[in-house]
């Protein structure tokens, strides 16, 4: 649209023109003013000017005085300058009349005119004022685009608007006008009007001028004073009554941070530095459904991000939360005991079979910290949190502190999939009821079809202080389950303990998404665990592989698992498909014996550091027909371990009760020399001579009678 007004002319009674713009003028076919076009092409009926207010086509047979409106030869709007006498159009004589006339609300003043650039919205709804209000139109260089804000030298009073004439105004109803806003008190008023209840918050500290009614001093910047319709009255900020401003309630009061260069800005401003979850309705006690203010309260930070406060509470909610880049999901407290206690806890109780309670899906940033998320008994969601990506694009680099996921679910309390460079403390997960085979679950992809979460890398999570409780009976089930594949590593665990019902407290299973193994390091250092009451976790770490695949830079140290003893009860197990390249695996023993199986293939670890803590966690032997030992407790039997270098070691003294077979005992396949081996050993006041057989693992008595004492302590052997 031009700057100037056009106008057009039904050609037939009571029909809107066509070939209709933004903000144009429409008359009828008697140029009486019928409305004017708004932003969607519709006409605004009736137009704010008075009915009767009629625009006549110049016509060179009347004479004009000064300042009558007339419809141009080019279609536009004229005003006279001056008086016209009657005769031919010369445009000479005449100005474009602007907008001047569609400030219309009771009261307003104009002492200038408003010519609206091309594009801008003309008619009453340019200039939006509360009546009573006066504009000023009448400073150089100045355009008003958005909220008031004065130069230097002009009434400062937010009802006085200094423009010059042409320059453009657009204020709308949710511009607070009514505030008188910061004044230099010290000063006089000068063209400002005042209203009952505006505000005024001083900027320059002294003694106020005699034209502010009422105020004291000396004043401080920061003070406040408010106008009760006679005088300036001091007041508390936090007691200054709200101002209705368009569909929207705005605080009056002024907020200053201490400290050089702080501004002033309004404590609404202030207020909205933090969303909470209750700005949007949400209730925390457990009854109401809070879905949708918890996640319009996340919602209205995008796409900036931002911190939303959880208030202490239990906040049902009935659908997953999806968090968004950037915003940070803080409570004020999380549920860290197996007390039923929920003092101080700010927690989100899921009653739905969705994906997960949280879902970080495609999200950036985030942060998770101080919160509960539990599950229902009833209606279980498939996961607490969860983690992954929504497209190829990279999603993760969150923060996890201080959180409690518990409750009752149906796959993990953590699921995160293809997330990167998250770091995760203080964490307690504990899976109520035996439903969730698993604590956590982490993989290049969505191994479990939680939430069809995209494939891709899976790199750098850190956990520090992470608590897993399993009460699982299946025995696939695992406190932590990793899922390996050649996109995968950097992963790390500090100070970490299990509670396991069964299973295994960690497995590592490589090799069933594309046939390789994580790239590494996978790290576990001070990580242990011990079995739930009335469980038996048959794995402290089980590493599987279904197809061949080599392990690089696995490192275990200072970590101990209780388990029970018995037949295939491992501390650590490496399946016959794993290779360790490079390990560093040092697993502390129990206190005391009994002792699980350390099941390292020595043939299957290529360089690195395998220490299982066995030195002294001997493994009797079964003694063939006439052998026996020749002591009883508290002397050691006849058996076998594997020391800290990889060497099996023999122990123990024993002899014939008749004649019999020279085969003593046989050793299993784990434990075998890579060849035929020969040891010389005392056999009572001889010298007798022990073999053991590679093949089949007998251990017999090659030199020495059948009443001979034999020593089995000199027999040891590298395996590797």
């Amino acid at each position: 649209m031009s700057s100037k007004v056009k106008v057009l002319r039904s050609t037939v009674a009571g029909k809107r023109p066509t070939g209709h713009e933004f903000g144009e003028l429409w008359v009828n076919d008697k140029d009486k003013v019928m409305g004017y076009i708004d932003s969607g092409g519709q006409p605004v009926v009736p137009f704010a000017l008075p009915s009767d207010v009629v625009i006549h086509k110049f016509d060179a047979t009347v004479a004009y005085n000064a300042g009558d409106v007339v419809l141009g030869p080019d279609g536009e709007l004229w005003s006279a300058k001056a008086a016209v006498v009657a005769g031919a159009w010369d445009a000479t004589k005449w100005n474009h009349s602007g907008d001047s006339r569609f400030v219309n609300l009771t009261g307003d003043t104009m002492t200038g005119a408003l010519n609206l650039p091309a594009g801008e919205p003309t008619g009453s709804n340019a200039v939006s004022r509360t009546e009573g209000d006066k504009l000023y139109v009448n400073v150089a260089g100045d355009t008003m685009t958005g909220a008031l804000n004065l130069p230097t030298g002009v009434p400062t009073g937010n009802q006085a608007v200094s423009r010059t004439a042409g320059d453009a105004l657009y204020v709308n109803e949710t511009d607070l006008l009514t505030s008188a806003g910061s004044q230099d008190v010290t000063a006089a008023i000068g063209a400002l009007v005042p209203k009952v209840n505006d505000v005024v918050t001083v900027t320059k500290a002294g003694t106020p001028h005699a034209s502010w009614a009422g105020m004291t001093g000396p004043v401080k910047v920061a003070d406040q004073f408010m106008f009760n319709g006679t005088a300036w009255v001091a007041v508390d900020p936090l007691k200054i009554p709200d101002v209705d401003v368009g569909d929207e309630r705005y605080m009056r009061s002024q907020f200053l941070q201490a400290g050089t260069g702080a501004v002033a800005r309004t404590s609404l401003s202030k207020l909205r530095d933090t969303v909470s979850v209750k700005d949007f309705g949400a209730v925390g006690d457990g009854v109401t459904d809070d879905t949708a203010a918890i996640q319009a309260a996340i919602n209205s930070l995008v796409p900036f991000g931002g911190i939303v406060h959880v208030p202490v509470g239990q906040y049902k909610v009935t659908a997953p939360l999806l968090l968004k880049t950037g915003v940070s999901l803080v409570g004020d407290g999380y549920w860290n005991s197996n007390s039923t206690s929920r003092e101080g806890v700010s927690s989100i109780h899921a009653a739905h079979n969705g994906s997960a309670i949280l879902s970080l899906k495609g999200a950036i940033g985030c942060t998770v910290s101080n919160l509960s998320l539990e599950g229902d008994q009833t209606v279980k969601p498939k996961t607490g949190i969860l983690l992954g990506r929504s497209s190829a694009a990279s999603a993760g680099y969150h923060t996890m502190r201080k959180l409690s996921i518990c409750g009752w679910y149906t796959v993990a309390a953590i699921y995160t999939i293809a997330s990167e460079d998250n770091y995760w403390e203080d964490i307690l997960t504990w899976n109520f009821g035996g439903d969730a085979p698993y604590g956590l679950v982490t993989s290049t992809q969505d191994i479990f079809n939680v939430d069809s979460l995209v494939t891709s890398t899976n790199l750098t999570n850190t956990f520090v202080q992470l608590k897993i409780i399993t009460t699982s009976p299946l025995a696939n089930s695992a406190g932590i389950y990793m899922e390996g594949a050649a996109g995968m590593g950097g992963w790390s665990f500090f100070g970490c303990y299990l509670t396991q019902y069964a299973g295994a407290y960690i497995r590592i299973n490589n090799g069933a998404i594309d046939g390789f193994a994580m790239f590494g390091p996978l790290t576990f250092i001070g990580v242990g665990g011990e079995p739930l009451a009335g469980g038996d976790p048959i794995f402290g770490i089980d590493l599987t592989a279904p197809v061949p695949v080599s392990l690089q830079g696995l490192t275990i140290t200072g970590s101990r698992f209780q388990m029970f003893a018995g037949a295939n009860h491992y501390d650590i197990r490496q399946g016959s498909n794993v290779t360790l390249l490079q390990p560093n695996i040092v697993i502390q023993p129990p206190e005391s014996a009994p002792y699980a199986t350390s099941e390292i293939l020595r043939d299957k670890v290529k360089g690195g550091i395998v220490s299982v803590g066995r030195d002294y966690a001997w493994t009797n032997v079964t003694l063939a027909t006439a052998w026996v030992n020749v002591y009883g407790a508290p002397y050691a039997p006849a058996s076998y371990c594997i020391d800290a270098t990889g060497v099996v070691r023999l122990r123990g003294l024993v002899q014939r009760s008749a004649a019999g077979p020279t085969v003593m005992f046989t050793l299993p396949a784990t434990v075998r020399p890579a060849a035929n081996m020969i040891f010389t050993t005392s056999a009572g006041t001889s010298v007798g001579k022990i073999l053991v057989n590679s093949t089949t693992g007998d251990v017999s008595l090659l030199v020495g009678t059948v009443t001979d004492q034999i020593d089995l302590s000199p027999v040891q052997f590298n395996f590797l």
